[in-house]
């Protein structure tokens, strides 16, 4: 959100993109760290070494919390603010004003949210106990994955800026 009112009005898809490319680049950079550890014998791996990336990742989020509490709001915030806009129950009145579109954006995402973490969070166990793929083949397909997610999300964002954000967003849960 503070990207996208920070951004030019002709922009702002591809600013909202870069928020967004968070969770990949986080995937990525753990299946990285995974795909370390994995290489240690089954034994140490099973009994210790999953827990390092767990560990390293307190760095991360001290990291994220000092960069919020160090944001000032958006100058769209600051002039409702001024105005005495602020909503006091502003969930409240988005759900009796846009319920509609809350629950369409809901449902459209859902399908892209459900598909993404099914292959994130599912598909290593999945692959290694089911299907008899190796462990860390199984990881690096994750790995490119997010890789693949985190350079094309700018591209998409730039592209709802040049033909919408409805098109672009329905054609990708279609294809999905």
């Amino acid at each position: 959100l503070m990207a996208v009112e920070h951004a030019s009005a002709e922009r702002k898809g591809l600013y909202g993109a870069f928020p967004q490319m968070g969770a990949p680049a986080g995937t990525a950079t753990a299946t990285l760290a995974f795909y370390t550890i994995s290489l240690l014998p089954d034994e140490q791996f099973m009994a210790w070494g999953w827990r390092i990336p767990f560990l390293a990742s307190a760095v991360l989020i001290a990291i994220g919390l000092v960069i919020r509490l160090s944001l000032s709001e958006s100058p769209d915030f600051d002039a409702l603010t001024k105005r005495s806009a602020v909503a006091r129950v502003p969930i409240a009145d988005a759900f009796r004003k846009h319920w509609k579109q809350i629950l369409l954006v809901a449902g459209a995402y859902l399908s892209q949210g459900v598909f993404a973490y099914i292959c994130v969070a599912y598909l290593v166990s999945y692959g290694t106990t089911v299907a008899g793929i190796d462990r860390t083949q199984a990881l690096f397909g994750v790995f490119v994955a997010a890789v693949v997610a985190v350079v094309t999300y700018p591209i998409f964002g730039a592209l709802s800026d040049t033909y919408g954000r409805k098109p672009v967003f329905l054609s990708g849960v279609v294809l999905m």
